[in-house]
């Protein structure tokens, strides 16, 4: 480096440290500072969002080899720069295990890129990487000072024995800056790509303890598994698009998650395949899945659906004193988190119908990541499906009902869990497109429970509607119904039936007339294939409506009844009858129906409606 730009960058270098260096004087309560040396940062562009916003890194000069940690969803997919000296940088560690920040100033790196966006290229070359300021959160600059994208919901490792520090999965978002060298301000705070930093530490002799010494009624230590499991999902920070199917008008969407163990027990987080572990002698961990869910003319529909997710690794964050903070166990009281790059990520999805959901379990031998019955995984993490399986997948025409509301929701299943309603939630989002890709922004605060909830509300319904729970034992399922007086004597009503984790499935949903008219027959399910769909059967007493192909209406699936009647809602109970496994025949749960009219008007004549004309009538 010459002389005139060793000065530039010491001025720069100055201004950036008397900006940040307040920020790093008061550590947080069982705070070290572990000087850093060199340190390295890998950037990874996502294809499918990258090449739809037209984004290429190019011109790269002095590329570093990068060692990645084995969960990191990035590796391979990377580029990777050293930096040009430690310059008393330091990783901020709380109890000797948990990465805040990078404290003392900004990292600057050798060597770089250039950043080709449609219309322009932004040099990234000797660019910065410096700590936001939330705790994991970071800001990469260019070497005039300009963010250009920013970093949070990362994992991380810190080896002290090894003298170690590894942030990965870390979620690369466009800045404020580059959206708008895009020409595009709704698209700040996308996520493009993954970032992770490696880095060696020079670690004191002794190492103040964050958790505090175990006393009566602390949590149960590693390796202790009583108590109740109780996994609680406390929020969506971001919902981004994975990919975008041009060619049939779709899009893949997937959210992040933030969780915590609410429970009195440890939870196993063993990564797949990773070997047989206490307390089930298997490679036990939790599994994901999401919807999207559209509320337009007074039905709530679900759009579409994931497939399952499966978890590979705890942070143990904000833990309770005493608690286990090993990496495949979470801790009582100890946060999580999985940006949308993990959740996407093609080495950890797979098909739903490999999970018992009431159960939690999961068969691994034989599986999809098992096709040859070994129990080894033969699925190769770099070699992955095709871009649009397992995500979940909407028709970009549904994104854009005009009035409507979208809701995502997740959910994790987890075994042994003892509340299966608080590891679940939703948020609403704000589908944008602009061109050549889909933003979601977020609208209100996270909600636990199921998005039904946003429909009717379960503690006040109001008149005419109910929202339902039933636990057959062997699973729950939730019936929600809205009715809607039509003028003339006539009512719609519209039912939501969502099957949360009952693995029998449910192949037939039936609702009492008691001689009440029943017309204007309505269903959807996610799944846009009309062959599949269920087919009303209507007499003086009853309309039922049967599935015709194909399997019931699973687990983590809400399907959409509806039809019109000449008479007003009333308390009754609608029957759903499973479709396989062992238990009672048929299932009632409570509802609004239309109360008991005559047999007379069963016909349609007087009321002069026709619509159950062309039915059979047994």
């Amino acid at each position: 480096m010459n002389r005139p730009l060793l000065h530039l960058w010491t001025s720069r270098r100055a201004a950036v440290l008397t900006g940040l260096s307040a920020a790093f004087l008061a550590l947080p309560a069982g705070a070290e500072t572990w000087q850093a040396q060199d340190i390295k940062t890998s950037i990874a562009l996502r294809p499918g969002p990258a090449e739809s916003l037209g984004l290429e890194i190019t011109g790269v000069e002095e590329a570093a080899a990068f060692e990645h940690h084995p969960l990191s969803v990035s590796r391979g997919r990377d580029v990777a720069f050293a930096s040009l000296g430690p310059f008393g940088i330091g990783a901020e560690v709380e109890g000797g295990r948990v990465f805040t920040r990078l404290a003392g100033g900004a990292v600057v790196h050798r060597g770089g890129f250039e950043l080709a966006y449609p219309g322009g290229r932004l040099s990234l070359r000797g660019f910065v990487l410096a700590s936001a300021s939330e705790p994991r959160t970071f800001e990469i600059r260019t070497g005039e000072g300009e963010p250009v994208f920013r970093g949070d919901l990362a994992h991380f490792k810190v080896d002290r024995e090894a003298g170690r520090l590894q942030v990965f999965n870390i979620e690369l978002r466009i800045s404020k800056e580059l959206a708008a060298r895009l020409g595009s301000p709704r698209l700040e705070g996308s996520t493009v790509g993954a970032l992770a930093i490696d880095a060696r530490l020079v670690v004191p002799g002794a190492v103040s303890s964050l958790s505090g010494a175990a006393t009566t009624g602390a949590p149960p230590a590693c390796g202790d598994w009583s108590g109740q499991q109780d996994v609680a999902l406390i929020n969506i920070p971001s919902v981004s698009q994975s990919e975008r199917d041009v060619a049939n008008a779709r899009v893949a969407i997937t959210p992040s998650a933030y969780l915590k163990n609410v429970g009195t027990a440890n939870v196993p987080w063993q990564f797949q395949f990773s070997g047989s572990f206490p307390p089930y002698d298997t490679a036990q961990h939790p599994f994901l899945v999401w919807s999207l869910y559209r509320l337009a003319s007074g039905r709530i529909e679900q759009l579409g659906i994931s497939d399952v997710k499966h978890a590979f690794l705890t942070i143990n964050l904000n833990c309770e004193a005493g608690a286990c903070e090993e990496d495949q166990t979470l801790g009582v009281g100890c946060e999580d988190v999985y940006g949308v790059l993990t959740n996407e990520s093609y080495e950890r999805l797979s098909f739903r119908d490999e999970v018992a959901a009431h159960s939690g379990v999961w068969v691994s031998q034989g599986s999809h990541f098992d096709q040859d019955g070994d129990n080894v995984q033969d699925h190769p993490d770099l070699n992955p499906d095709p871009p649009f399986a397992h995500r979940m997948l909407i028709q970009e025409a549904d994104l854009a009902t005009a009035g409507a509301q979208y809701f995502i929701d997740a959910w994790y299943v987890v075994r042994d869990d003892v509340d299966i309603f608080n590891s679940m939630g939703y948020r609403r989002v704000i589908p944008s497109f602009g061109g050549s890709s889909w933003t979601f922004g977020l609208s209100g605060a996270f909600q636990q429970g199921s998005a039904l909830n946003a429909w009717v509300d379960p503690d006040s319904p109001g008149a005419g509607n109910a929202n339902a729970v039933l636990d057959t034992g062997a699973g729950k399922v939730r019936l929600a119904v809205k009715t809607t007086s039509l003028g003339g004597g006539q009512w719609r009503y519209d039912y939501a039936l969502a099957n949360h984790d009952l693995d029998r499935q449910v192949g037939r949903f039936g609702i009492p007339l008691g001689g009440a008219s029943a017309g204007s027959f309505y269903f959807r399910d996610h799944d846009q294939n009309a062959g599949n769909n269920w087919t009303p059967l209507v007499t003086a007493s009853a309309i039922t409506w049967t599935k015709t192909a194909g399997k019931g209406l699973d687990w983590g699936v809400t399907y959409n009844f509806g039809f019109v009647s000449n008479q007003p809602p009333a308390d009754a109970s609608a029957t759903l009858l499973p479709v396989e496994g062992v238990g009672p025949a048929t299932y009632s749960i409570g509802t609004k129906v239309p109360a008991a009219g005559s047999l007379i008007f069963g016909d349609g004549f007087e009321t002069g409606s026709t619509a159950a004309w062309n039915l059979t009538l047994p």
